[in-house]
C-alpha cells in the first residue's frame, strides 16, 4: 500500500463507524463458512452503534482506528480484564479484536495496528498481551505468529447455536 496508514484513538462520537466496520469485517471474513441467521444475529447484537457506543464509554476499552486519507479501514480494540483461564494470573490485557477490510488485507494495516496496541500495552504496564482466534482462521494464527505470539492455551466462542475452539495466543511486552 503506498498511502500512508494513520492511526487515532476512537472516541464516543465513532460508535456508528465501528458498528458499520466491525459488521462488515465479520461477514467478509465469514460468510462462506457460516450460518447467514446465526451471523445477522451475532452482528445485530454485537455491532450495533449502542453495544459499541457503551464499550467506547468503557474505561476498560480503547479502540484504535486505521485511517487511509481519513476513510476507516480498519480498528483494533484493547480490553482490561475478562482473562482467558490459561491465562489469567498474569498483568495481561487482551486484544479483543483486529479487524481490516478484505480488500486490504495483506497491506500492512494490521501491522500497523498491531504495533499501535503494543505501544498502549507497555505504556499502560501490562506484560502481555492475549488473543483469541478461532483456530480454523489459519491466516490469522499466521499473522499473529509471524508477530510472535505463541499458543498458549484454548478456549471456546458461541456463535449461534454452535461451540466454536479458539487458540488463546500471548505475546511478552
Amino acid at each position: 500500500m503506498d498511502k500512508p496508514v494513520t492511526i487515532r484513538r476512537a472516541e464516543v462520537k465513532d460508535a456508528n463507524l465501528l458498528a458499520a466496520l466491525g459488521g462488515t469485517t465479520i461477514y467478509e471474513t465469514y460468510f462462506e463458512t457460516d450460518d447467514p441467521e446465526d451471523m445477522a444475529k451475532y452482528i445485530a447484537k454485537y455491532f450495533n452503534p449502542h453495544t459499541i457506543r457503551a464499550e467506547l464509554e468503557d474505561k476498560n476499552t480503547k479502540f484504535f482506528i486505521a485511517e487511509i486519507n481519513g476513510k476507516a479501514v480498519g480498528y483494533a480494540k484493547l480490553r482490561k480484564g475478562q482473562p482467558a483461564e490459561c491465562v489469567k494470573d498474569e498483568n495481561i490485557v487482551e486484544l479483543h479484536r483486529l479487524y481490516v477490510l478484505e480488500k486490504l488485507t495483506r497491506h500492512g494495516i494490521g501491522r500497523v495496528l498491531m504495533a499501535k496496541c503494543l505501544d498502549e500495552a507497555k505504556a499502560d504496564g501490562f506484560d502481555a498481551l492475549w488473543l483469541s482466534v478461532f483456530d480454523l482462521n489459519l491466516r490469522a494464527i499466521g499473522f499473529y505468529e509471524k508477530l510472535g505470539f505463541t499458543i498458549v492455551g484454548e478456549t471456546g466462542f458461541y456463535y449461534g447455536e454452535k461451540r466454536f475452539s479458539c487458540h488463546v495466543m500471548k505475546k511478552e511486552l
